[in-house]
């Protein structure tokens, strides 16, 4: 059984617990413990599977988690009927998103295309994870996020602007002003050092060709190859993460 199949398996019998509501006259409707205990573990079940088939901070894991603890007092106080249908819905949703993702790489798989993500999800993690008193990080995640779909869709030069925007965006966090007096004044080390030299030239080289280039007559277009910068990124990513965590450590 696919994770596709799975969910939508648990979607089904998470729609079925709407039929056993029952009616109170002072409450209105409410699941009797055994199918609130029920509900609980078909919850718990989809949860693993969403984080085994999308990552651990997918949207469809953490919007289950919103739905379920907004539902009428969340696990404790039993979920409304309203909450049960939105979590059927939504896990229909996921098992959909999920054949999607498994007939994209089933094609791009037969035309020897990497479907790998360009931020891995265990970093999307940490930053999500992140906790700093000077900095929100939820733009930086976004771009993140919208990187991965560009990339998973054969969007060159949708990531290569993504990640100018990236790099543009995180110096502050490091102290300067902007990547150039960051990668010529960092200290981290200079292994690190290179790296991002090589991710400020070359990507904002490649990047500036595509930004200002204009129409002719005859078009060669980038490939992944071309805007493949994923080690430089997760290096970058990963610092950001450590300085997080240096600057929220008591």
């Amino acid at each position: 059984m696919t994770d596709a199949d799975e969910l939508q398996r648990l979607a089904n019998d998470i729609g079925q617990l709407r039929l056993a509501f029952v009616k109170s006259g002072s409450s209105g409707l409410f699941l009797k413990a055994d199918d609130q205990a029920r509900f609980v573990g078909l919850v718990t079940q989809a949860k693993s599977v969403l984080a085994d088939a999308l990552g651990p901070a997918n949207d469809f894991g953490l919007q289950l988690i919103f739905t379920v603890k907004n539902g009428s007092g969340g696990f404790l106080g039993g979920p409304s009927y309203v909450c049960v249908a939105e979590v059927e819905q939504l896990l229909i949703g996921a098992a959909g998103a999920i054949k999607r993702r498994e007939y994209s790489a089933q094609r791009n798989a037969a035309t020897g295309l990497d479907i790998k993500t360009y931020v891995e999800p265990i970093r999307l993690a940490q930053l999500a994870n992140a906790q700093s008193p000077n900095w929100d990080f939820s733009r930086l995640i976004q771009l993140c996020k919208e990187l991965n779909v560009a990339h998973q869709n054969d969007c060159h030069i949708s990531v290569i602007v993504l990640l100018r925007v990236i790099a543009d965006h995180v110096p502050p966090i490091f102290g300067h002003r902007n990547f150039a007096d960051f990668v010529a004044q960092t200290t981290i080390g200079n292994s690190f050092k290179k790296s991002m030299t090589y991710l400020h030239g070359s990507m904002r080289n490649i990047a500036d060709q595509h930004i200002h280039h204009q129409i002719s007559k005859k078009e060669v277009l980038p490939t992944s190859t071309q805007v493949d910068f994923r080690q430089q990124l997760d290096l970058l990513l990963a610092e950001v993460v450590r300085q997080a965590t240096i600057r929220s450590a008591p």
